[in-house]
């Protein structure tokens, strides 16, 4: 099954901003440091969301459930 969401660019450097773009809406996005979550927002079908408030280096991990299925993806 496809990812229901990307992030633009996967590589990144502190205080970078990043693009999140969703195919379905109200989609629940954790962003993880090692297990612990520091960053959580909703994703919409219709506009991207812009994620600028990472302040955390090295990398991390963008998870959501959609369907009861775990989609992930890493950002470096």
């Amino acid at each position: 099954m496809k990812r229901p969401f990307n992030i633009f660019p996967s590589i990144g450097y502190r205080n970078s901003q990043f693009q999140i773009v969703s195919s379905v809406d109200n989609l629940k996005i954790d962003i993880y440091d090692q297990d612990k979550v520091v960053k959580y927002f909703e994703a919409n079908s219709k506009n991207p969301t812009l994620l600028t408030s990472l302040r955390t280096t090295g990398k991390l991990i963008a998870k959501c459930n959609f369907n009861n299925i775990v989609f992930q993806q890493e950002l470096k």
